[in-house]
């Protein structure tokens, strides 16, 4: 059996032939690669939305506190010994009135607004379902968040 004199093949190959005999192969992860940035896309944009939408929510909250502290009872304006106090049932009416006012919202659900009176300070909680517009592509479990806002407001006369 005689030997061959020639070198191995791999050895006086060029680099770029070998690499040709390899093309195709990163081909197969551009689709994984695409669709990865697809899935991280829709899950910040769902973020970016939530976000929003509960600062919508606590605007909500912040503008039902201070339509509350500006219905105050009109009887303890003229009391020069303390501040003026809110009327608990009247803030109530006044916040749900206020809160059907608001109408219904395809991306705020389920909103819910309590108002809490101490003396001349009010607290308005709101609560509200927020859904998710990828989310319930990429996991349905997962396409609904609840949202909550806490602002107070307080009424002084000066």
């Amino acid at each position: 059996m005689a030997s061959d004199p020639r070198p191995p093949a791999d050895a006086t190959e060029p680099a770029t032939a070998r690499l040709r005999a390899e093309d195709g192969n990163t081909l197969v992860l551009m689709p994984a690669a695409v669709l990865v940035l697809l899935v991280l896309a829709a899950i910040a944009f769902d973020g970016a939305a939530v976000y929003l939408q509960q600062r919508r929510l606590a605007d909500l909250a912040a503008s039902l506190a201070n339509d509350v502290v500006a219905g105050l009872d009109p009887a303890s304006l003229y009391d020069t010994v303390r501040d003026p106090d809110i009327d608990p049932g009247r803030a109530a009416d006044l916040a749900h009135a206020r809160l059907a006012a608001f109408g219904r919202d395809r991306t705020l659900q389920d909103v819910h607004c309590t108002p809490a009176v101490d003396g001349s300070q009010v607290t308005v909680s709101c609560e509200a379902v927020v859904r998710a517009t990828f989310g319930r592509a990429l996991a349905p479990d997962r396409g609904t968040y609840r949202v909550r806002a806490v602002e107070s407001a307080r009424a002084a006369v000066s």
